[in-house]
């Protein structure tokens, strides 16, 4: 979907949330390397260090 919008993504890692029991794509770009992980920094922080 990203890529359609003009993003490119070249690969995303995956994080398994407890809380909810889903599991999230962290997309990160490939030209300055920001992980995205939505609005929820909170989010973006637990998948960055599972």
């Amino acid at each position: 979907a990203l890529s359609k919008m003009g993003h490119r993504v070249n690969h995303s890692v995956y994080a398994y949330d407890r809380s909810s029991g889903r599991v999230h794509a962290i997309l990160i770009d490939p030209e300055t390397g920001e992980k995205r992980a939505g609005a929820d920094r909170r989010r973006e922080a637990f998948a960055l260090a599972y």
